[in-house]
Formats: C-alpha cells, structure tokens, sequence
C-alpha cells in the first residue's frame, strides 16, 4: 500500500490525463512547476513503475546529517560531569580541544535544553549610574 501526499496526487493526477491525451505537455509542466522534459521524465517513470514514480526517492530516509542518539548521551554526560558549568559556546570549544567532538552551537544548544540543562545565567550586575539632581528652574544649566 502506497499512501501519496496531496502534491503527489495532483502530480499522479495530471500524469494520467497526459496519458490518456486530455492535457497537452506543455499545460501540464505550466500546472506543475516543472519542465517539459521533466514532464517527459516523469511519464516514463510512471508508464514503468506506476504510482511510485511520483513518490520522492529519499521518503523514508534519514538525513545525512542526523546527530545520533548515542553522540547526544555523550555530549550529555560531559555537560553534567566534566564541563558542569560551561555556558554553551565554552562547552563547545572545550569539547573541540579537548575531546575531539566537532558540535555546532545551535546542535549543542538544542542537546543540552531537551536533556533539562538550563542555559548558564549571565552574573553582571547593573551599571551603577549616579544621576544629577534637578535644578529649581527650568534652563538654568543653559546660561554661562
């Protein structure tokens, strides 16, 4: 069983009314965005493999890039034993040098907010500013 999304099924849809010489190439590749050889593709792939020619090859893949669950364990177990502490951009420079654990920031930063771990807390205190008292009239700074 193959379930198609919306987008998929209006391909499939259109493909099959250039089949059966309801719609003209050019309409159809106008309708879905693409190219007339495209649209030629797209026809051999579904006079060959039917309705999963529409469906896109990497469905059901995961990325390249997915960050394992078993590199977040690690980086989790550093941020709660060895690097306690650290706000997030330190914690990933150590980790860098230290460790030889290659993180983005914003990776790093995603891993330690879903484990519970809240962001370091800045500890600068306000600016003391000392502010003038008001003069009785209105301009009186003004005159020389």
């Amino acid at each position: 069983m193959v379930t198609l999304t919306i987008k998929e099924q209006l391909k499939l849809e259109v493909i099959q009314r250039v089949m059966d010489n309801q719609v003209d190439i050019s309409k159809v590749a106008q309708i879905l965005g693409l190219s007339d050889r495209s649209i030629y593709r797209l026809l051999s792939r579904v006079r060959i493999d039917g309705v999963k020619a529409v469906i896109h090859g990497n469905r059901g893949n995961n990325h390249a890039g997915k960050i394992t669950e078993e590199y977040k364990q690690k980086v989790k177990d550093f941020a709660a034993g060895k690097y306690k502490g650290f706000n997030d951009r330190h914690m990933q420079e150590k980790l860098l040098e230290k460790e030889s654990i290659q993180t983005n920031r914003e990776s790093l930063r995603q891993i330690l907010r879903e484990a519970g771990i809240p962001a370091k807390q800045k500890r600068r205190g306000r600016k003391y500013r000392r502010y003038r008292e008001r003069k009785e009239a209105v301009g009186i700074m003004l005159s020389r």
